[in-house]
């Protein structure tokens, strides 16, 4: 009897998980109504928070702050908590700022680079969906689309082993990322009162 009633416990529960995620039914019209807003997203600038979890850690660390979009190619995403760390993308160029020092970098002479800027900027412009890199599976909830996104370049698979894209059901826009490095190992970064198509300054993207 106390097997049965675990058996039943476990079938009940599992249907409890399928029925809240499924395989997305028409992921063809998810990927146009993603692209079309993309397409109408100028400028974004959103508040954000970052967890990093591992298994060396008892709790996840976490950071926060600002970043900033501009359709024209730019990005800067800055930490501010617990100590300030900018990001500035602007074409081909990567620009860091930690610690008082600055690093630049040529994205189109490195791969791995180039890979993060497509992560970055691409879940916003709609690159990361359409540029082949990625074997991408579809699944919907209530609320939620989720997307896990497997790299198909051997190198990329050293840097992630799958990304996790969370997108709000009713407008299409991109509320929490997870970068899956191994088991155990993986960020969260979850966006939070974003402004859309609002004027930027465009010193953001030039000075630290």
């Amino acid at each position: 009897m106390k097997k049965l009633f675990t058996l039943l416990l476990v079938s009940f529960f599992s249907g409890l998980t399928i029925a809240q995620e499924q395989l997305m039914q028409n992921p063809e019209a998810f990927r146009t109504r993603f692209s079309q807003q993309a397409e109408k997203t100028k400028r974004i600038q959103s508040e954000f928070t970052q967890d990093k979890y591992s298994a060396y850690f008892k709790e996840p660390i976490r950071s926060s702050g600002i970043f900033y979009y501009d359709q024209s190619g730019k990005m800067r995403w800055e930490q501010k908590n617990p100590e300030k760390h900018v990001l500035l993308i602007t074409g081909e160029e990567l620009r860091i700022w930690k610690k008082g020092k600055e690093s630049r970098y040529n994205l189109a002479s490195n791969r791995q680079l180039s890979f993060i800027k497509l992560v970055m900027m691409g879940t916003v412009n709609g690159d990361l969906l359409s540029s082949g890199k990625f074997d991408i599976r579809y699944f919907e909830q209530k609320d939620t689309y989720r997307l896990e996104l497997t790299p198909k370049d051997r190198r990329m698979k050293n840097m992630f082993e799958r990304i996790e894209l969370f997108f709000d059901r009713e407008n299409v826009r991109l509320t929490k990322m997870k970068m899956i490095e191994s088991v155990g190992e993986y960020t969260a970064i979850q966006f939070i009162n974003p402004i859309f198509n609002a004027q930027i300054s465009q010193t953001l993207f030039s000075e630290f």
